[in-house]
C-alpha cells in the first residue's frame, strides 16, 4: 500500500481499489499508522467481508486501542471502532505501540545496567506523550536516571536549547523523533551510542514465542 512516503490520498484510493477486488486474500502493511487510518475503514467494509490487514509497523494504538492519538494530532474520533464498521476486527500489527516501545527501551536500560540516560526529543511532534514520557516514567519506576534532556528540530544542524552531555554525564541516549536527525546532532553526541541503542532496541522488541499478544494489541 505504500512506496517510501505516504500520501492520504493514495491510501484511501488503495484501500478502495483492494476493498473490490474480490480475489484479494489479504494485504500486508500499511507501514505508517496515518495511511492505516486512512485504508481500515474502507477495507473492513469490503466487497466479500473484511479484508485482513497485517502491518509490520503502524504503531498507533488508536488503530487498536482507545488511549491512541488525540483528534489534533491526525487521530479519529471514535478510536478504535471507528475502523472496524461491521464489528469484525481485521487488523493487526506486528510491531508493539509507540508507548510499549518507549517502556520496553526503559527496560532495556536497565538490563544494561545504564545508570542515567539523556533524553532527545524532535519538536513538533507527538513522541513526547506516545513514547517519551513513557520510557521516562518507565526508566524512573526501574531507578534509571535521567541525566538531562532537550529537544531539536528536523531543519536544524543544532539542538534547540539543548546543554550537550558530557560523557560522564550519559550512559545512553534516548532519542524520540521521526525522519533522519541532524547530523551534527548525532556527532556531538555520541554515534556510537545511537548505534548501539538502535541495535538493543532490535533486539529487545523482538517478541518470545510466547509473547505475541502485546504485539497485537
Amino acid at each position: 500500500m505504500q512506496n517510501g512516503s505516504w500520501d492520504p490520498r493514495r491510501c484511501a484510493a488503495n484501500a478502495n481499489a483492494y476493498a473490490h477486488d474480490t480475489s484479494l486474500v489479504a494485504l500486508i502493511g500499511p507501514f505508517s499508522s496515518f495511511c492505516a487510518e486512512a485504508a481500515l475503514r474502507t477495507l473492513n467494509l469490503a466487497e466479500g467481508g473484511p479484508v485482513p490487514v497485517i502491518s509490520p509497523s503502524s504503531t498507533d494504538a488508536g488503530l487498536t486501542r482507545s488511549d491512541g492519538l488525540p483528534v489534533a494530532a491526525g487521530g479519529n474520533r471514535g478510536e478504535p471502532g471507528f475502523y472496524y464498521p461491521t464489528g469484525v476486527r481485521n487488523f493487526v500489527r506486528l510491531q508493539a505501540v509507540d508507548a510499549l516501545e518507549g517502556t520496553a527501551l526503559a527496560v532495556l536500560a536497565k538490563r544494561l545496567g545504564l545508570k542515567r540516560v539523556y533524553v532527545v526529543l524532535e519538536q513538533g511532534t507527538f513522541f513526547e506523550g506516545q513514547a517519551t514520557e513513557p520510557f521516562k516514567r518507565g526508566a524512573k519506576a526501574l531507578g534509571v536516571g535521567l541525566a538531562g534532556e532537550s529537544s531539536f528540530k528536523t531543519a536544524t544542524a543544532n539542538p534547540a536549547g539543548t546543554e550537550h552531555p558530557a560523557a560522564s554525564d550519559r550512559d545512553r541516549l534516548r532519542s524520540a523523533g521521526a525522519g533522519r536527525r541532524p547530523r551534527r546532532l548525532r556527532r556531538e553526541h555520541g554515534r556510537a551510542a545511537l548505534r548501539g541503542a538502535a541495535d538493543d532496541r532490535r533486539e529487545a522488541l523482538r517478541p518470545s514465542r510466547g509473547g505475541r499478544s502485546w504485539c497485537a494489541s
